[in-house]
């Protein structure tokens, strides 16, 4: 029911989360750009007209109009559209880090949620064993075997977990609040539901440190590296000449002063232009200018791999440490729950201060509260794992809406 509901809630923050949904917007804007870097100029369509006609030989010339079309040199346009498809792939994996983000940080919220519902849980039980306590003073002091300040001393140990209770209760509050906000859901009457137990993750996980080079953020700078080389196979052809076809039409009239053949005759003309690249500095600039973001994106990628890797190896010492120290905690509280049962015989039997009844089942309850702490890191530290060696998918997801 709790693992289910978790899952729930994953679903829900994927549908609903307002980062994510602008994260994929940002790719499919990204897509857009593809057909955009493939397409032609657009062909430019001319008239004149001429105010004083130009007199030829078949007849005046009255209008012209030109219809031209620019192509730039042969493979350029394909690389352009290569330049932007790796660009939204970029664009995905950001995506994809972000989703996964997401998930991290909604387990890690939930995970918080369980422990304080199990502290509350425990101070609950800690107060009724409290009460006993003092039922079993106030007994022993009527009868004049105790003393009125052991009365006092649980008494106060009471206010103490009281306090607590509330202090976790408004925890519970602002978690829920903002686990809502997370999943961008309105706040649930009943609250979050959280599962009365949640399992570890069977055996010691193995994580490869080589996942790493398919984390979405390393793929982002691989990409981008890779639409930087493109780019500057780009820049050089746009150093190369554009070729041009046309075609005018010159509307010509006919001469009254004589009959000739072909008199008034339209013209038709088909043309070609080249564009002379002869500023070469700005395409060198160009070439340039692709080659250091090249090197950047390399750089970059370096550094992202140098970051994951080092809180991969902090997050995985950290688990490790939190089942350490689950294993020593529960370990104490066995030895303490014996401790308390003999100190409360010796107590009934006039060989034990109260007070060193209280003080073990304080320190019985450190432990179990360490315990809860434990068991949460590890749950949030194996979701940090899973996050940090998650492997970007291949591929765009072209059938997507």
């Amino acid at each position: 029911m709790g693992q289910s509901k978790l899952n729930d809630y994953l679903n829900m923050a994927a549908e609903n989360n307002p980062g994510l949904k602008a994260r994929y917007a940002e790719f499919e804007g990204a897509m857009e750009k593809i057909p955009q870097a493939k397409s032609l100029q657009e062909p430019t369509f001319s008239f004149g007209y001429f105010i004083s006609p130009v007199e030829t030989r078949v007849g005046p010339q009255r209008a012209r109009f030109s219809l031209s079309q620019m192509f730039p040199w042969f493979g350029t346009l394909k690389e352009r559209g290569d330049v932007a498809a790796l660009q939204a792939e970029a664009s995905y994996t950001k995506f994809i880090d972000a989703r996964e983000k997401l998930s991290m940080q909604v387990k890690v919220q939930y995970y918080q949620l369980w422990e304080t519902y199990k502290l509350i849980g425990l101070e609950e039980e800690n107060l009724e064993i409290l009460r006993t306590y003092e039922n079993l003073a106030q007994t022993r002091f009527s009868t004049s075997e105790g003393r009125l300040s052991s009365v006092f001393r649980v008494q106060l140990e009471q206010k103490q977990v009281n306090t607590k209770l509330e202090i976790l209760k408004e925890r519970v509050t602002v978690l829920e609040r903002s686990f809502f906000r997370l999943i961008n859901s309105k706040p649930d009457t009943a609250g979050v539901i959280v599962a009365d137990s949640i399992a570890l993750p069977a055996g010691d996980p193995v994580f490869m440190k080589d996942s790493l080079t398919n984390h979405p953020n390393v793929k982002f700078f691989k990409l981008q590296q890779a639409a930087a080389t493109e780019s500057k196979r780009v820049a050089e052809k746009s150093g190369y000449p554009s070729i041009g076809a046309g075609i005018d039409y010159v509307i010509v009239g006919k001469r009254s002063d004589m009959s000739m053949p072909d008199n008034g005759k339209n013209v038709l003309m088909p043309m070609a232009t080249i564009s002379i690249p002869i500023w070469r500095k700005k395409y060198k600039a160009a070439v340039k200018e692709a080659a250091f973001k090249e090197e950047q994106f390399q750089f970059e990628q370096e550094n992202m791999s140098n970051t994951l890797t080092s809180q991969l190896d902090m997050a995985v010492y950290e688990m490790q440490s939190a089942k350490s120290e689950m294993e020593l905690y529960k370990e104490q509280m066995d030895i303490a729950q014996r401790t308390l049962e003999l100190t409360i015989s010796d107590y009934t039997n006039d060989l034990e201060e109260f007070e060193q009844i209280l003080q073990v089942q304080q320190r019985l309850i450190q432990f179990e509260r360490g315990f809860y702490k434990a068991y949460k890191e590890y749950l949030m530290k194996y979701a940090e794992i899973e996050y940090l060696t998650y492997e970007t998918p291949e591929g765009l997801p072209l059938d997507e809406n």
